[in-house]
């Protein structure tokens, strides 16, 4: 009602957070999300001649299928943003060729690739964007006729690809999971040499056959592999000299070949290359180092790398670093490393789920160094980091950084040992924690020698203690007790926790423990 009443007001149109919603609503029932549809049908209707800007992505087929709105009518249309299968996109109709076209595309089910018809259609010329996404990709195909059939769609979407590239003005290039095969990679990359002025964002994220059977069936070509890969595309990088954002992840490559990506960004001259996601990649610390004497030439270039904000930290703009659930391998580590030196403002360091190992640990905490900003260190969810070492190194850590009131290790550990020695090392000493969650429990290596097991359970449970009898500050606690077998050390723990005059929430999930 508000858009009808002043329908020339509204510029900007987003429907991104209608479309999450709707595909959860989708799920439980139908009739609510067609009421959605109607109204959002007649926004467009009513308010969308005006808009400049129209963002539909995210909507499933259902929408599509319910809109089928005519964007001619959209005289203002500057960009639009949409997401579909291949199928839906004849049912678009853009104003003109001055309309920005950003898509995402996915490959339906049945395996058949992006058709003609949207190929030939008048607004391939409008494409600014395009995001390719093959949803069955990274299965390997076992039988040599499914092979086949797979290499003949390969072919046509490459066939296809460089087609809508030649006779458009893409800025914007996403493809993921479309395992190239070896003779097509050149012709893709000859074709990014010809849209070189205009291309600032390519990603090329699990497109070799890095993790599928290298096998020729009946002379048919074989997927591409991360060597061939990262020698061919380095060579090509100079010529993009327009490319700001680059993303290789997901494909194989090893530190040769980050030696390989890092001389060729060294040796680009002019070049405006600000961020790199090179995540999932086998490479070790020693390519890290290969990407930090890129960095440090010119660091304030440089905006990320495998998603850390490397300019935000220079900068002092990111108090709350929150790099959870990023696998930013052991080369991000050596580079996180060497700007956490610097970053003394950072208040919050999430690495929850980072797939961190003991050195990774050590080289993190050592950046950090006796920080008096930093207030909250999440890491969680790292079971890589190894029983002895790793918490050990933590607990001395903890002990120099007495500003620090939030701890998360649940999941990181479950073993007795590993707990009764951070909480012995550190923090048993840290009076400065006022949030802590940590998990508790037994492990295949406790439970082939009872001994251990009981030893050191008793012993976790007897520093959690004498934790709660001294601690000045704690106010929240939360322990995830796994495969406990006895509540006689339970004692020790509640003992301490009668004691305790500052503790006001108490969460314990048990797991596999004895009633």
């Amino acid at each position: 009602n508000r858009i009808r009443k002043d329908p020339g007001l509204w510029k900007i149109l987003d429907f991104t957070q209608a479309a999450s919603e709707l595909n959860q609503l989708t799920e439980l029932s139908s009739n609510p999300t067609m009421l959605v549809f109607d109204s959002i049908q007649q926004i467009l209707q009513n308010g969308a001649y005006a808009a400049e800007h129209i963002d539909l992505r995210g909507f499933s087929s259902a929408v599509w299928t319910s809109l089928e709105h005519d964007f001619t009518l959209c005289k203002s249309l500057k960009q639009l943003r949409v997401s579909a299968c291949v199928d839906e996109l004849n049912l678009l109709k853009l104003p003109d060729y001055n309309t920005e076209l950003f898509l995402i595309v996915t490959s339906p089910q049945d395996n058949r690739m992006l058709s003609d018809s949207v190929f030939n259609s008048n607004f391939s010329f409008n494409v600014r964007g395009l995001v390719c996404r093959h949803v069955n990709s990274r299965v390997p195909q076992r039988d040599q006729l499914r092979r086949e059939q797979v290499d003949n769609k390969t072919t046509e979407f490459c066939v296809e690809l460089v087609l809508v590239l030649s006779s458009s003005r893409v800025t914007s290039l996403v493809l993921q999971g479309y395992c190239f095969l070896d003779d097509h990679l050149e012709i893709l990359l000859e074709t990014l040499r010809g849209i070189a002025g205009v291309l600032t964002k390519l990603e090329l994220s699990n497109i070799t056959g890095y993790d599928l059977e290298s096998v020729c069936f009946g002379g048919f070509n074989q997927y591409v592999t991360p060597r061939i890969f990262i020698q061919r595309f380095s060579s090509c990088l100079p010529a993009l000299s327009c490319l700001s954002t680059l993303n290789l992840s997901g494909n194989g490559i090893d530190v040769a070949g980050a030696l390989l990506l890092a001389t060729a960004i060294k040796t680009t001259p002019c070049s405006n290359l600000t961020s790199i996601d090179f995540c999932d990649n086998p490479v070790t610390f020693r390519g890290g180092e290969y990407f930090k004497e890129v960095f440090l030439l010119q660091p304030c270039q440089w905006k990320s790398f495998n998603r850390i904000p490397l300019l935000a930290l220079r900068k002092g703009e990111a108090p709350h670093l929150d790099l959870s659930g990023v696998d930013f391998g052991e080369h991000g580590v050596v580079i996180l490393t060497e700007w956490l030196k610097t970053a003394f403002e950072v208040q919050t360091l999430n690495l929850s789920g980072c797939f961190l190992s003991d050195y990774s640990l050590r080289s993190l905490l050592a950046s950090v160094g006796k920080s008096h900003s930093l207030t909250s260190l999440h890491l969680n969810r790292n079971l890589d980091i190894a029983l002895n070492n790793g918490f050990e190194e933590l607990g001395t850590f903890m002990k120099h950084n007495t500003s620090i009131t939030h701890l998360d290790l649940v999941y990181s550990s479950q073993d007795f040992k590993s707990i009764a020695g951070l909480l012995s090392c550190g923090v048993i000493h840290c009076s400065s924690l006022t949030n802590v969650r940590l998990s508790l429990g037994g492990t295949e290596t406790c439970w082939s020698d009872p001994s251990y097991s009981d030893e050191y359970e008793a012993q976790a449970f007897e520093i959690l203690g004498n934790f709660l009898k001294k601690s000045a500050s704690l106010k929240t606690l939360s322990l995830f007790v796994y495969e406990s077998r006895s509540l006689n050390y339970g004692s020790y723990f509640f003992d301490g926790l009668e004691q305790n005059t500052t503790l006001r929430t108490l969460e314990i999930t048990a797991l596999g423990c004895s009633p």
